[in-house]
Formats: C-alpha cells, structure tokens, sequence
C-alpha cells in the first residue's frame, strides 16, 4: 500500500441551516471518537459489513505522514479531530482498491464524521450499496429472490418488521423502490433512520413530474443514491440541516427532522436538492466516470451560462491558501461558493444588507419592498449560484402549486386564509423563506419554460400536498 497524503475533505451543499460544531473540541473526547467510528459503521447503506481493522503497515504510514513537513495540513487536520487515534486516521486515509479515490471522505468542519467516499471500495465494479460486502472483492451483488434489486438494500428482504405492522405503506415502499431502480437508476435506501413513505413518494413526484422536461432517460447522471438518517453532523445536536448532496458519489442525503415536516415542504426540499443534482448533471461527463469521482472541484462552465442571465458572474482568484495545497480537496463548489458576484456585490455584502433590512422589520423581513423588488426569496439562495438556482426552483413549484390551489377555492376570503396558511407553515419550518417573492421574476419565466409542468401533474400536487394538510 502506497503511502498516500491526501485526506479527503468533502465541501457540502446542504439546505436548511448551518452547522454548530462547538460542543465537542478536544482531541481526547473518547465519546468524539467512538461517535466518528460509528459514522463508518453507517456511511453505506444499514446492517452493511464493516472495514478490515487498520493493518500495521497502514499505522506506520500515518505516523509517517504526520511528521512529514510536506504534508502538515493533512496531518493538521488529522491531529485535529482524531487526536493521536492512529486507526482513525488510517480509515481516513485509505484507498482499498488503489484507484485514487479514498474509501471514506470526512468533513474537516463537522468533527471528522466520515462519509461514503470511493462508490467502489474493493473494486470489483459494483457499487457499495450494491454489494453485499462493499471490502471483499470475492463478494458482490446477489438477488436471491430475483427481482432485480441488490439483496444489500432491497426492501422486500430488510423490511420484514416493518412489513407487519403496515402491510400496505410496506407494499407501497418497495413499489416505489423497485421503480426508481429500474427506471432511472435511483437506490432508496435507509442508513440511520427509516425512510417513511411520504418522502418516496415525494422523491418520485419531484423526480418525475418537477424534473420531467430536463431528465434524462436514465436519470441524472449525478444521483445513484437517495438515503435516510438520523442527523447530518458527529452528534444530534451539532446543529442541524434538512439534506445534502454529494456530487461526486451521485448521493443524497434526507435527514431524520426534514423527514417530519409538512409533505408540501418535504417536496420543496426534494425539489432544492434535485435542483443541485441537475446543475452539476450538466457539467458530467458519463464517458470519464472515474475521473468525476477524483474531481477536486466543478469548472461547471454549462451551469455558469445559466445563471449569468440572472445577474451571477463569476470572480477569478484562488480560494484556498498555497499551505493547502498537499490535500485533495473533493469539492463540487471549490470555485463556486464564493467565487461570484451578484449584481455587482459579493455575498457578504448582500448578508449585510438582509441583516439590516432584518433590524428594522423584524420576522417578517421578506415582505419588505426592498427584497420583494429584488425578487429574493430567502438569505440562503444569496451564498451562491447553485443555492439561489435551486432556491428559486424552489419557490417557482410552490408558487406553482399555490397558484393552482387557489383556482379550486371560490371565495376570497377562502383564497386569503389558504395563502395565510401556507405562508405560515412554510415560515415556521424555513423562517428565511418566502415562495411568493419570485413572482413576476425573469427567474420565474425561465423555470416556467424549463421545468414545464404538465396540467394535470400540477393538479395532483397541489391536491396531494396541499389540499390533504389544509
């Protein structure tokens, strides 16, 4: 095994709120330890087999990296937050197969949590999640009851409890399972925390109705895998986050208290984080699949086209400090978080002004004129362009939705206390959202064409998500 300096650190795209990492920060916390040992155990899909412990050879690699001068960042962030746990560190470090990409990736700001990182790990060329034992070549993908899912995830085999409580929402999983496998390539699956049927149910409605006009035939190239947990971060109160998106190994992420929300909401958000999935669809190159997983950032020249017409251009300059550079950083947005003006501004400049707008009119901040005109529906979708993209899709379906609602309510005052309620639910879930501000937006007219709803696709959303809550 070659020694190899590159400690993986995933940049995220994440929704909902920040994180916190402030409770746990000493490199001797055995809990902190014993949390991130856990997140290995759970980074591919429930009950998968676990990693071979770290050979000899592996620790003394690691003790070489660390006192290796040409690699201090990565020993930096090693120290940081796996203290002097040598097995740890050589998880965080090792690439099974030998192909480049390491077998777990970690986040340098959420206390070291590992994540899936190499989609392949043994190298036999099936995917983890459908492999029986994703770190033995000799061990790959079985179907013993032949129904063409991955005996590792298949629902049919691992829902046998659950099955018994509710035959029918059970009955209802594994259809909808099967066909996202088998239409566009989508694994449901569940790690941490059960995937309810609300949220299948939403994922597909989003993916085949919301996305209909612009996806593929075998769906996004980008998303393989859709799973559920319990929390983002080390710890349930790290901080919290509704989902992410990890581009590189075509995964997203639902966790335990978005899965809770309103079923209106939980489409909205399904439709934010599919709105990520295709804006880096369109940068992939399916035919150099391996080199989209090293990736160390998007150029994402496709996308920039996009959101140029909407007041986002891009800034040249180098994000990351030259003492950085001995890492690989496996970011989609390396360039993209920061790297952008929004007419004109940066972003901290437009944080400020929302927060001074925010001063003065309080909670209901976005119903001030100033940010209305702007047509900026929530502080978030001002972070970057892939945010404000996907923000603004967002608000455009339920904009969407809301609007076809109302057509099958006869009063005004009926119209009213509908709209009320809607604005309410969405404020108390997401405080720094508001769907209606992007009416009459050249971004409305641009998602109306491109993300064309059929007519009776809306009806049934709106009746489905709107009309069953109201």
């Amino acid at each position: 095994m070659t020694l190899k300096p590159l400690l993986t650190i995933i940049f995220l795209i994440y929704s909902c709120s920040p994180q916190n990492n402030s409770r746990f920060n000493t490199d001797t916390d055995q809990s902190k330890q014993e949390a991130q040992l856990l997140s290995i155990h759970n980074a591919l899909y429930r009950g998968a087999p676990l990693p071979y412990p770290p050979t000899e050879l592996e620790l003394e690699q690691i003790k070489q990296l660390l006192n290796d001068p040409k690699h201090s960042y990565s020993a930096s962030i090693l120290k940081k937050h796996y203290g002097s746990n040598y097995e740890l560190m050589a998880y965080a470090n090792r690439d099974t197969d030998q192909d480049g990409v390491l077998d777990y990736r970690i986040a340098s700001t959420i206390n070291g949590r590992f994540y899936e990182g190499d989609i392949d790990i043994d190298g036999d060329g099936i995917r983890n999640t459908h492999d029986m034992n994703p770190y033995d070549p000799e061990i790959g993908f079985e179907d013993k009851n032949n129904n063409q899912i991955p005996d590792s995830i298949d629902w049919e085999l691992t829902m046998s409890a659950r099955c018994k409580a509710n035959t029918s929402e059970c009955s209802q999983l594994i259809m909808i399972q099967k066909e996202l496998f088998l239409d566009y390539q989508v694994t449901l699956l569940e790690r941490t925390a059960d995937f309810p049927l609300v949220t299948a149910v939403a994922f597909k409605d989003a993916l085949t109705k919301v996305f209909r006009k612009v996806l593929p035939r075998n769906g996004f190239y980008t998303l393989r895998t859709v799973a559920s947990e319990a929390y983002a971060w080390l710890y349930p109160d790290d901080g919290e986050t509704c989902a992410m998106i990890f581009g590189p190994n075509q995964s997203m992420m639902i966790y335990e208290g978005s899965l809770a929300t309103p079923p209106f909401l939980q489409l909205a958000l399904i439709v934010h984080e599919l709105g990520h999935s295709y804006q880096y669809h369109l940068d992939w190159n399916p035919d150099k699949a391996h080199n989209e997983y090293r990736r160390e950032y998007f150029p994402m020249k496709r996308f920039k086209q996009v959101v140029k017409h909407f007041d986002w251009t891009p800034r040249k300059h180098d994000l990351y400090p030259p003492e950085q550079s001995d890492t690989l950083f496996a970011s989609l947005d390396k360039e993209n978080r920061s790297d952008f003006l929004f007419r004109h501004k940066t972003t901290k400049y437009w944080q400020r002004w929302i927060a001074d707008i925010w001063e003065t009119e309080g909670d209901k901040y976005l119903e001030d004129p100033r940010i209305t005109s702007k047509h900026i529906v929530s502080d978030y979708s001002l972070v970057n362009p892939l945010e404000w993209y996907s923000e603004q899709l967002t608000a455009y379906i339920l904009e969407r939705m809301e609007q076809d609602a109302l057509s099958k309510i006869d009063s005004r005052e009926g119209k009213q206390e509908f709209s009320e309620w809607m604005l309410k639910t969405e404020r108390e879930v997401w405080a720094g959202f508001r769907h209606q501000n992007i009416r009459g937006s050249k971004a409305f007219n641009h998602l109306s064409k491109k993300f064309y709803l059929l007519k009776e696709d809306l009806r049934e959303l709106s009746d489905r998500y709107l009309f069953s809550d109201f």
